[in-house]
């Protein structure tokens, strides 16, 4: 068999293409996981998983712990509901007991702003919950910016999909446009070499579907038992989802676009615009362990100005 490995045969090559393919596949994901797992910090992880709003940026991102934030303000009557629809700070709110996201969010509201307007500054989501971002990527649970991993990722993708598109060049200069299977199993190695982009590590993805364990009781308990402890309330909206809640039993998930909808314990128990979500308005949890799905905006203010 000849030492230049482009004048094997087709099969030959295809063969041995998978087979490195393979082997490229399941070092790179070894790397990785030995690289997350050392320069993770387990004692920040304790720390992020005694939050719940933590628990809300894992399984939503930003936008889903405003969204958990502003729900609990509304269910506390800190925030109040004006004839035009619009939300403001109750006066003389106490604020006293309050989570530090939950006294941002309550601050923004010092003017009367439509929900919509409100779920729609991503960019100031981002800002008050980079704290969350921080510290659940140092400890391993969600994927951060990492220059060494993008290069080799980058660098391993660029030499087997140019092994692959090399040899099927060769192989239609002879004549032979027999390519398909090649060209399938270099698409096949890109689409497996991508796991590591998703948002939740395993590691994460773990912690949150722990939690979910926990809470699944009290997600499934009387809501005026829940309503004895508004701890309660919070963990099962930041754990599942605001779709873990009725809004029978939380009128206020009515200003976040929710409709009434039974809550089952293997469904969502709220749905928006028509079509079952776990965030509500506008949004989406990314990853493993959280439902994904967007949904039109309906209850408070749709798209008013503040």
């Amino acid at each position: 068999m000849p030492a230049n490995p482009l004048l094997w045969p087709g099969p030959t090559f295809l063969a041995a293409y998978l087979m490195l393919a393979v082997l490229v596949v399941l070092g790179f994901r070894v790397w990785l996981k030995e690289r997350m797992a050392r320069r993770a910090d387990p004692a920040l992880e304790g720390t992020l998983l005694s939050d719940p709003y933590a628990l809300a940026y894992l399984r939503g991102g930003a936008q889903e712990v405003v969204r958990v934030a502003a729900f609990m303000l509304l269910d506390r009557e800190l925030l109040k509901v004006d004839a035009q629809r619009k939300v403001v700070a109750a006066p003389f709110a106490d604020t006293s007991g309050l989570r530090e996201i939950e006294r941002q969010v309550l601050a923004r509201f010092q003017t009367p702003t439509s929900m919509f307007t409100f779920l729609a500054q991503q960019a100031w989501a981002e800002d008050v919950c980079k704290d969350y971002r921080e510290g659940l990527v140092r400890s391993g649970m969600l994927n951060g910016p990492d220059p060494t991993v993008s290069a080799v990722y980058w660098g391993l993708v660029v030499a087997m999909v140019g092994l692959a598109i090399v040899k099927v060049a060769h192989a239609l200069a002879e004549g032979r446009s027999n390519v398909l299977f090649l060209s399938g199993a270099a698409i096949l190695f890109w689409v497996f070499l991508r796991p590591w982009r998703r948002r939740m590590t395993p590691r994460g993805t773990q912690a949150l579907q722990e939690q979910q364990v926990l809470m699944a009781g009290l997600r499934r308990g009387s809501p005026k038992r829940m309503r004895r402890n508004k701890d309660d309330v919070v963990w099962v909206a930041s754990v599942f989802g605001l779709a873990g809640l009725t809004v029978t039993a939380f009128p206020a998930l009515a200003y976040l676009g929710y409709t009434s909808a039974p809550a089952g314990a293997g469904g969502a128990g709220a749905s928006s615009g028509g079509s079952t979500s776990s965030t509500g308005c506008g949004g989406g949890s990314a990853d493993s362990g959280s439902s994904s799905g967007g949904s039109g905006c309906g209850g408070c203010g749709g798209g008013g100005g503040d």
